[in-house]
């Protein structure tokens, strides 16, 4: 896998170009290999936006369905009040297309595409400024260099999460949460939802609710993906070369399963993280440390 900012991650969609080695040293050996030049900073950043474009183009209705069910709980003022309960991701599927078309699948994607880019410039900033700290770092030298990029992808996650992810997905989840049978349907469009969100709650507990499970669940994803998709991996691989790489499509396998197994593992995170994000982010019992389970199921008077 390359030296990018991708390249801890199972799929290195950002891979710029191949490795280059020298042919033959002043002393006869060959040199370390070389990456191909990277002048220009913007091709990972548009890289990555388009790829992370078209991959939530195609999988965002599944994240609309997932995350108005989590928003769906008894506890809530909200949903005890709704004229509809979802019995499952089927039922709110058909009564969406049913009542909102297509694109009711659709409420909240908008924010998930502005933020694409700045997703992809602070992933790639983070993971560049670490691989350097690390390459300056005696200890990182002493390790197998995917062992260092696996390290430099946590954090550059855990950083996106922070600053990328936590924005995008409290306000596409207010969107969504106010689209929802439980919700007043106030938010009309991307810029009218942020405006009213920072009327209403400011910076901190309007874009930045949830930032402790979402760092949480950033950390923990790669935590568990990384050794899922290195044990699919050497399973896969052709013992007679375990070091040569995986047809590609193994390599989706790989990545497929690894992120299956990451998300159910994360996912009691996830739904405490929608909870924190929501419209009813205010309830929820001491808002200021959300990472607590009981804080988002409490039952409210």
């Amino acid at each position: 896998m390359g030296n990018g900012p991708y390249a801890a991650f199972p799929f290195n969609i950002s891979y710029l170009g191949p490795e280059k080695l020298d042919r033959k040293g002043a002393n006869g050996n060959r040199r370390a290999p070389k990456m191909a030049s990277t002048s220009s900073p913007l091709k990972p950043v548009l890289v990555g936006s388009v790829v992370g474009v078209l991959e939530i183009s195609v999988t965002y209705p599944l994240e609309f369905l997932k995350r108005t069910l989590q928003l769906q709980q008894q506890a809530s003022p909200l949903s005890r009040a709704a004229a509809l309960s979802f019995r499952g991701p089927v039922h709110c599927a058909l009564h969406t297309l049913h009542t909102h078309g297509p694109l009711g699948l659709y409420v909240g994607f908008s924010s998930f595409v502005v933020f694409a880019g700045p997703r992809s410039a602070i992933r790639w900033g983070s993971f560049e400024t670490l691989r350097s700290a690390a390459d300056a770092s005696p200890w990182a030298r002493r390790q197998r260099a995917a062992q260092v990029e696996a390290a430099c992808g946590l954090g550059a996650g855990m950083v996106e999460a922070a600053l990328g992810q936590t924005p995008s997905q409290a306000i596409a989840t207010k969107m969504l949460h106010d689209a929802s049978p439980a919700g007043p349907r106030r938010l009309h469009g991307l810029w009218h939802a942020v405006h009213t969100i920072y009327t209403e709650h400011g910076v901190r507990r309007g874009f930045f609710c949830g930032l402790q499970p979402a760092v949480i669940k950033g950390g923990a994803t790669n935590c568990i993906r990384f050794p899922v998709y290195g044990m699919l991996k050497r399973l896969m691989a052709d013992p007679a070369q375990p070091a040569a790489t995986l047809p590609p499509a193994r390599a989706v396998l790989c990545g497929g399963l690894a992120g299956v197994v990451s998300a159910v593992a994360t996912q009691p995170i996830d739904t405490v993280m929608a909870q924190a994000m929501g419209l009813e982010s205010h309830r929820c019992a001491g808002h200021h440390s959300s990472v607590s389970p009981h804080a988002s199921f409490r039952r409210y008077p």
